[in-house]
């Protein structure tokens, strides 16, 4: 088939090749009868087709390769073909030689897994025995006495523990042994803290009784009942000293019958007598573990009560006896170190609250002899004012007639203005002290009215303008336009504020002197504030920490130079306080100072005068 196919290829090829040599035939005739010009434009084509046909390599020639290619070609394919069946035929008889060999390989190794199939089991069986033997034995040996080790561990961890007990000399019961004694020692710390705990619960209850009650009865009352508690003792009291009687008081009782307290009460315990005054004159706890040892130890009452064991702790001050504390128990024995050492602590309790409320007492006594001896100090001071106004302005009232007088007759009036200047400076100082003395006192009260603050205002810079003047001051006023009117002690305030001015006009020279009104709210409340501002001399800090106390001034050298008495501030102070309002100042050295008073628009109550504080004239 394939020479077949190959020799038709060679009959046609041979057959194009014949007319295309028959065509360059007719095509050279053919030239003869053209003209130039078609002849030369046809001539490239007649080239390339002449390539084509004649040419090496030409179409022939490379259609005759490609034919003998193909045949090649085709003829490997019948090659590979037949190859390929004889590969199949060859593996088809491997592949049945390897099944059987695969058959004969199964059944081997079949049998193979069988026998040790069956020898497997009976090692699993073997060894499934084996184990539950040894689970067994170490149950039984080991894991059983961990877990009753452990189960007595947990209740030692509750508080719960018992005795572990588990036999044998192996490591398990060293562990057990280890672990008793471990929760022996823990029950025994843990006993021994809560014990710690409840001394320290009833010490801070000592404590909170001392800082907050100056009532000793209750405070030792409270101290000997925690110390009897705490020292396992059933009763127990506390005794305090009495300088002047020089004996020992039943002061604080607990456990004890009302009987046997009222005997104690009546009995007189004096230095020398008891265990009381041993342990006091020795400074140092004394104990009896058996009283019927020696029964003159105590009094008879406590014998005829049936207590045994007694400890004494005395109490001492600094050099001083305080007295003691002494608990008492039925059962004959000595006290342990850490009772006597508790004691003690509660004994120096019972010191401080002793002292404590004897400092009280003479504090309280104190305070009630000074509160009468102010009293009496305001009231002689108003008595005495009362009584020097009434000639002074005698004095001032003659001398304002003597001046005329000597106006009139021509004559030198200087010595009367002194007279009549020292008489109404005299008569302004008696005047602030019987105002200061009246506000102590609690006699000061307040006219309440309204009135217009700037009118009030206006008045004061009219009463200071020559003072200012003198001194070549400025004096500037802002007024809040706002303002209107007030209701408050319409004098009381002018004062006030004409003490500031004067204040600010005497430590100013050639300067400036400003009041500035204006009104404030706060928390819903509606305040004047009045701020009188000058350049004069200023203050320290130190200097302001003095002002606002009675008969007091900023400095001695400004009192020596610029006098005054140290009231005015006082007076003025304690007027805007019992308005509810106050005088606050801010200064610095050489830069001037600013007094501001602080006054409600509306005083709607009476105000007491504060208690006395710090004040001086500015």
């Amino acid at each position: 088939m394939l020479s077949t196919a190959n020799a038709d290829s060679t009959v046609r090829l041979s057959r194009l090749r014949s007319d295309f040599a028959d065509a360059g035939s007719r095509q050279h005739a053919a030239r003869e009868h053209l003209s130039p010009a078609l002849i030369q434009a046809i001539d490239p084509l007649e080239r390339t087709l002449a390539q084509y046909g004649r040419g090496s390599p030409n179409i022939f020639e490379v259609r005759s390769a490609q034919l003998a290619a193909t045949s090649a070609v085709r003829g490997a394919l019948l090659d590979t073909k037949e190859a390929a069946a004889r590969f199949v035929e060859s593996a088809d008889r491997v592949f049945e030689d390897v099944q059987k060999d695969a058959r004969a390989q199964s059944d081997y190794f079949s049998s193979l897994i069988a026998d040790y199939s069956r020898i497997f089991t009976v090692l699993s069986l073997l060894c499934v025995l084996g184990a539950a033997g040894v689970f067994l034995y170490i149950n039984r040996s080991v894991i059983s006495r961990l877990q009753k080790l452990s189960n007595n561990m947990r209740r030692s961890a509750d508080g719960t523990a018992a005795p572990i007990l588990i036999s044998g000399n192996d490591e398990i019961a060293d562990m057990a042994k280890a672990a008793d004694f471990f929760a022996a020692s823990l029950a025994q710390r843990e006993q021994g803290l809560r014990e710690s705990v409840a001394e320290l619960r009833a010490l801070g209850e000592v404590t909170r009784a001392v800082n907050s009650s100056v009532d000793l009865e209750t405070v030792l009352t409270t101290i000997v009942t925690k110390a009897t508690q705490l020292s396992g003792t059933e009763a127990g009291a506390i005794f305090v000293f009495d300088d002047a009687e020089q004996e020992f008081l039943l002061q604080a009782t607990y456990g004890i019958d009302e009987s046997i307290v009222g005997e104690l009460k009546r009995s007189h315990i004096r230095i020398g007598q008891t265990g009381i005054s041993e342990a006091v004159e020795r400074g140092m706890p004394i104990q009896v573990a058996d009283i019927q040892n020696d029964p003159t130890v105590t009094l008879d009452v406590i014998v005829r009560a049936g207590f045994r064991a007694l400890l004494y702790v005395p109490l001492l001050g600094t050099e001083k006896i305080v007295g003691a504390l002494v608990v008492r128990r039925k059962q004959p024995g000595e006290f342990g170190k850490s009772t006597v050492e508790l004691l003690q602590t509660f004994a120096a309790q019972s010191v401080l609250a002793i002292q404590n409320a004897r400092l009280f007492s003479e504090v309280a006594e104190k305070s009630r002899a000074l509160a009468e001896a102010s009293q009496h100090k305001s009231q002689f001071l108003a008595n005495m004012s009362h009584e020097l106004r009434t000639p002074l302005n005698a004095i001032i009232g003659v001398s304002e007639m003597l001046r005329e007088d000597a106006e009139a007759a021509k004559q030198d009036t200087e010595p009367l203005d002194r007279v009549l200047g020292a008489g109404r400076h005299l008569l302004a100082l008696i005047n602030d002290i019987l105002d200061l003395s009246k506000i102590e006192a609690g006699r000061m009260d307040l006219a309440l009215s309204s009135f217009a603050l700037a009118p009030l205002i206006a008045d004061v810079i009219k009463t200071i303008e020559p003072l200012a003047a003198k001194n070549g001051n400025r004096v500037a006023v802002q007024c809040d336009g706002e303002i209107g009117t007030m209701h408050a002690d319409q004098m009381r305030l002018r004062q006030a504020l004409l003490n500031l001015m004067s204040n600010a006009n005497k430590f100013t020279e050639r300067g400036g002197i400003s009041v500035d009104a204006r009104e404030q709210q706060e928390n819903g409340r509606d305040f004047i504030t009045i701020a009188v501002a000058d350049t004069g001399i200023g203050m320290t800090p130190e200097q302001m920490g003095k002002l606002f106390q009675e008969f007091s001034q900023a400095s001695s050298s400004t009192a020596s130079k610029y006098g005054g008495t140290g009231l005015g501030l006082v007076i003025s102070k304690r007027f805007c306080q019992m308005m509810g309002g106050d005088i606050t100042v801010e200064s610095e050295p050489g830069r001037g100072s600013t007094f501001t008073i602080r006054v409600p628009r509306i005083v709607e109550v009476f105000k007491e005068a504060f208690p006395a504080s710090p004040a001086a004239a500015h």
